[in-house]
C-alpha cells in the first residue's frame, strides 16, 4: 500500500469512528453536566471509585483475552481463512462468560475488603457485589465488539458506539431525576445492559461460518492467545491499580467530594481524549497485526497513525485550555484548572499510545516490560507529587 493511500485509510476509518465519537462526546458532555448537577461532587466521587474498582476487577478476570482474539481474528481475516475466523470467534464467545462470571464471582469476594479500603466502612459492600454483575455484560459486549473490531468492521463499530451513548445517557438522565443517588448501581447496570444490547444487535448480523466447539476444545484453543492476553491484562491492571490508588487516597484523606472534584476533571479532559483514540484505536491495531511481520510496513503503520494523532489532540488541547470553568455547575468548578492539567497528560498518552506498537506483536514479553516500566515511572513520584497540594499534585 501506498503511503498516500496509507493515509487516506486511516484519515477514512479515523473519519468514520471520530463522527461517532463526535456524537458520543456530545453526548458524554451532556451526561457529565446532569450527573454533577444532580448527585453533586459526592455522588460523581462515588461513581468514580466504583467504576475504577470493578474495571480493575474486570480487567484482571478478562485476562487480555478480548485483545489477543482481535489479533487472531484479525490475522486470520488477513490470510482469507474464514474457519479460522470462525473458530476464535466461537472460542472468544464461549469464554466471555466464563471470565465474565469470574469477575462477578470476585466481586462478590472482595466487596467487603474493597469497601473497607475506599470508604473506611463495609456501608458500599453490598452495592460492589452487585455491581459484579455489571462485569458480565461487559465481558460479554466486549466479546461482540472485539469480533467487529478483528474484522475491521469499523461502519458498525461506529454505530454501536453513536446507539449505545444515545441510549446510556437517556438511561442515566431518568434513573438519576428518579432516584438520584440511590440511582447509581441501577444506572451503571443498566447501562453495561444497554451497550451489550447494541453490541448484540450489529455483531449478529456478521455471518461467521458455523463451528462445533465445546468447552474443553475453547479452552484449549485459548491457551495460545493467553500469552499476549497476560502482557495486555498487565499492563491494564497496573494503569488501574494506580488510578484506584489515587481515588481512594483523595477519598479517604479529602473526602467524597474532592474525590468528585477529581472524577469531574479527570471525565472532561478524558471526553476529547476518548475521540481522538477511539477514533484512530478501532482499525489501526487490526491493521497492525495484518502487517507486524513486515517490518517497514510496520513502522509506517505506527508512525502515520502517531502523526495524525498528534494532529487530531491538538485542537482539542488549546481548546481546553482555553475553556471556561462554569459550565458543569458551580459545586465541581474547582475541577477547571485540574482538567486543564490532565489535558496535558492525555495529550501526551494521545502521541505515545501507538508508538510501540507492542500489541501487535507477540513478543508478549517485551510488550509487558514496557508497559510494566512506564507505570512505575508514573506512580513512583505519586506519593512526592500529592505533597504538592491536593489533587492537583497528583494530576502533575
Amino acid at each position: 500500500m501506498s503511503q498516500g493511500n496509507s493515509y487516506g485509510q486511516i484519515l477514512r476509518s479515523s473519519s468514520i469512528i471520530g463522527g461517532a465519537q463526535a456524537i458520543n462526546y456530545l453526548v458524554a458532555l451532556l451526561r457529565v453536566k446532569v450527573v454533577a448537577v444532580l448527585l453533586g461532587p459526592a455522588g460523581v466521587g462515588v461513581i468514580g471509585l466504583y467504576t475504577s474498582a470493578t474495571s480493575l476487577l474486570g480487567t484482571v478476570t478478562g485476562l487480555g483475552l478480548q485483545g489477543s482474539a482481535v489479533r487472531a481474528i484479525a490475522q486470520a481475516q488477513g490470510k482469507n481463512d474464514p474457519q479460522a475466523v470462525a473458530r476464535t470467534v466461537r472460542m472468544l464467545r464461549r469464554l466471555v462468560w466464563a471470565t465474565g462470571a469470574l469477575g462477578w464471582l470476585a466481586s462478590i469476594a472482595l466487596a467487603i475488603p474493597l469497601s473497607r479500603l475506599m470508604f473506611e466502612s463495609t456501608q458500599h459492600a453490598w452495592a460492589l457485589a452487585v455491581l459484579g454483575g455489571m462485569l458480565l455484560l461487559t465481558a460479554v459486549s466486549n466479546g461482540q465488539l472485539g469480533l467487529l473490531q478483528g474484522l475491521r468492521r469499523i461502519g458498525d463499530i461506529a454505530r454501536v458506539q453513536v446507539a449505545a451513548a444515545v441510549l446510556n445517557t437517556a438511561i442515566t438522565i431518568a434513573l438519576y431525576s428518579w432516584l438520584r443517588e440511590d440511582g447509581i448501581v441501577p444506572v451503571l447496570l443498566a447501562n453495561a445492559a444497554a451497550t451489550l444490547l447494541c453490541s448484540w444487535w450489529f455483531a449478529r448480523r456478521v455471518e461467521v461460518p458455523a463451528v462445533a466447539m465445546d468447552w474443553s476444545v475453547a479452552i484449549a484453543e485459548a491457551k495460545p492467545l493467553l500469552g499476549l492476553g497476560a502482557a495486555m491484562m498487565w499492563g491494564g491492571v497496573l494503569t488501574l491499580a494506580l488510578d484506584l490508588y489515587t481515588r481512594t487516597l483523595i477519598a479517604r484523606t479529602l473526602g467524597v467530594d474532592a474525590a468528585g472534584i477529581y472524577q469531574a476533571a479527570w471525565a472532561l479532559s478524558g471526553l476529547f481524549a476518548g475521540f481522538v483514540l477511539g477514533a484512530m484505536g478501532a482499525d489501526f491495531y487490526p491493521r497492525l497485526t495484518s502487517v507486524i511481520h513486515d517490518r517497514a510496513a510496520a513502522m509506517r503503520a505506527v508512525n502515520e497513525q502517531t502523526e495524525i494523532g498528534i494532529l487530531l489532540a491538538l485542537p482539542g488541547l488549546l481548546g481546553t485550555l482555553a475553556s471556561r470553568s462554569g459550565w458543569c455547575g458551580r459545586s465541581i468548578r474547582p475541577s477547571s484548572r485540574l482538567r486543564r492539567m490532565c489535558w496535558c497528560g492525555w495529550c501526551w498518552a494521545c502521541s505515545d499510545g501507538y508508538c510501540p506498537g507492542r500489541w501487535g506483536s507477540s513478543s508478549s514479553r517485551w510488550a509487558r516490560g514496557v508497559g510494566s516500566w512506564r507505570r512505575r515511572l508514573s506512580s513512583c513520584p505519586f506519593r512526592h507529587c500529592w505533597q504538592l497540594g491536593w489533587c492537583h499534585g497528583t494530576v502533575w
